[in-house]
C-alpha cells in the first residue's frame, strides 16, 4: 500500500451562511470551513516565501544603486520596496501560522511514558504539564519528540528516588516531573524539571577525570561541569536499565537540539532536583542574521546568538599560556576566535583592534569572534547543504544575499565548543 502522506489542517475560515431565498430574517448562525493539505505542499509554499524574501533583499540593493543615479526614481522604487516588504512579511507570518501546532501534542505523549515506567518500578511519579497551547513549527515539534522522551526517561530513572527514600528525606513520596513550554522573544522555551536527588558536580568531575576528559587540576565552573554530560560516551552510571541504558546519549540529545538551531542547558541542586532547559526557534526556514565580512567573504551569524559587537582597545586583549587570546569586557574574560584562521582565509585586518569582535553565546558559554567588519543584518533563508556538500565544522548552512552571493551560516554551537 502507498505510504500515507502527513497532513495538517489549514486555518479555519469563518464564513457567514447565506440566507435562504424565503428567509425573512438573518439567523446570525455562522459556519466554519476547513481543508486538509499535505505537509509537502506547505513545505513548497514555505520555500517559495523564502525565495520571495531573497528577491526582496535584491530589490533593496537595486533601490540603493538607482538612488545614486536618479534620486526621484530611486525614491519611487524605495517606496515600492518598502510597501512590498510589508506584504512579504505578512505573507511570511501567515505561512508560519499555518505550520504552527501546539507543543502540547508531544508533551501529552509523555503521560503514557511516565505511567508505564511508574507501573514497572517502585517509584511514584506525577507528571505536570504547563503551556501545552504554546505553538511551534510542525517540523520542529516532530523532531523534538525524541530528545524529550530521552530527557523525561533520565529524570525518572536517574533523578526521582523511590518512595521510601523520599520519605526518609522528608519529601513527598510521589516525585514530580514538570514539563513547561512558553514563548519568549522569537523562541520557544521547553523546561523539564524534577524534584529528585539532583546532580552531584563532584561525581561528574571525578568520572570525567577517570575517563581522561579533563585533568584533576582543571578548574571548572558548575556550568562547565554539567556540560561534561554532553560529551560523547560520558556517563556516571554503571548499571544498565531498560529505560535509559547506561546514561549514554545526552550527546545525541544535544546534537539533535543543535540541529534545530536550539540550545540545551542543565542546572541542578543536590538533593532538590534538576532542570533541563531547551531553547528552540519558532521555525527553521527563515531566521534573522548578522552578515559579517572576513577576508572579503561574507558569513552570516544567527542574530539570536549575538550578544554585542565592539572594537577592542589594546589593553582589552590578553594572551594567556594554554588559554589563548582573551578579550576583557566589563571585567569578564572571554575567549577569542580568529575566524580567518579557523576557515583558512586571508583577513583584511590582522589585529582585533583594527577590525571588530562579535560576542556570541551558546548555552552558558561565550566567544568573541574576530571579524573584519559587520556588513548588514536582516532575514535570511536557510539553505541546507547536505545534498551537495560534505559537512564542514563550524558551518550550519547557507543563504543567498541580495547581490546573489552565497553566504555560509556559522554554526555558533560548534565555534563556541
Amino acid at each position: 500500500p502507498e505510504e500515507q502522506q502527513k497532513t495538517v489542517s489549514a486555518p479555519e475560515i469563518q464564513k457567514t451562511s447565506p440566507p435562504k431565498a424565503d428567509a425573512k430574517k438573518d439567523t446570525g448562525i455562522k459556519t466554519t470551513q476547513s481543508i486538509r493539505v499535505t505537509i509537502d505542499k506547505l513545505d513548497n509554499l514555505q520555500n517559495l516565501v523564502g525565495e520571495t524574501v531573497i528577491n526582496q533583499a535584491r530589490l533593496h540593493r537595486l533601490s540603493d544603486k538607482i538612488m545614486e543615479i536618479d534620486v526621484n526614481l530611486g525614491e519611487m522604487l524605495s517606496q515600492f520596496v518598502e510597501d512590498n516588504e510589508k506584504s512579504v512579511q505578512e505573507l511570511q507570518d501567515q505561512i508560519l501560522q499555518v505550520r504552527m501546532i501546539p507543543v502540547g501534542s508531544i508533551l501529552n505523549n509523555m503521560k503514557r511514558t511516565v505511567r508505564d515506567y511508574a507501573t514497572r518500578s517502585k517509584k511514584k511519579i506525577r507528571l505536570e504539564i504547563e503551556g501545552g497551547d504554546t505553538e511551534l513549527d510542525k517540523t520542529v515539534t516532530e523532531q523534538l519528540q525524541g530528545p524529550l522522551v530521552h530527557l523525561v526517561r533520565n529524570s525518572m530513572d536517574h533523578g526521582i528516588e523511590d518512595s521510601e527514600t523520599r520519605e526518609k528525606q522528608g519529601k513527598d513520596p510521589t516525585g514530580t516531573i514538570s514539563l513547561k513550554a512558553s514563548q519568549q522573544e522569537g523562541y520557544v522555551i521547553v523546561e523539564i524539571e524534577d524534584d529528585g536527588k539532583g546532580i552531584d558536580p563532584k561525581v561528574i568531575f571525578d568520572s570525567a577525570v577517570k575517563k581522561g576528559f579533563v585533568n584533576e587540576t582543571d578548574e571548572l565552573t558548575e556550568d562547565e561541569i554539567y556540560n561534561l554530560l554532553f560529551l560523547p560516551g560520558f556517563t556516571t552510571t554503571t548499571e544498565v536499565t531498560d529505560v535509559s541504558g547506561r546514561g549514554v546519549g545526552m550527546d545525541t540529545v544535544k546534537r539533535d537540539i543543535e540541529a534545530l538551531l536550539g540550545t540545551i542547558e542543565i542546572s541542578s541542586e543536590l538533593g532538590k532536583g534538576t532542570s533541563t532547559k531547551l531553547k528552540l526557534p519558532l521555525t527553521l526556514a527563515i531566521i534573522e542574521g548578522m552578515m559579517i565580512d572576513v577576508g572579503n567573504q561574507v558569513f552570516t551569524i544567527p542574530l539570536l546568538s549575538v550578544n554585542e559587537s565592539l572594537r577592542p582597545v589594546p589593553k582589552q586583549i590578553k594572551k594567556i599560556k594554554n588559554k589563548g587570546e582573551l578579550v576583557e569586557i566589563r571585567g569578564e574574560y572571554i575567549p577569542m576566535l580568529r575566524l580567518h584562521d579557523r576557515l583558512n582565509i586571508t583577513p583584511r585586518f590582522k589585529e582585533p583592534t583594527e577590525g571588530l569582535v562579535v560576542v556570541v553565546q551558546h548555552a552558558n558559554r561565550k566567544q568573541c569572534i574576530f571579524v573584519d567588519e559587520i556588513v548588514d543584518q536582516g532575514p535570511v533563508v536557510i539553505k541546507s547543504m547536505e545534498d551537495n556538500f560534505i559537512q564542514v565544522p563550524g558551518i550550519a548552512g547557507a543563504t543567498i544575499l541580495g547581490d546573489g552571493r552565497v553566504s555560509f551560516i556559522l554554526d555558533v554551537a560548534s565555534l563556541v565548543n
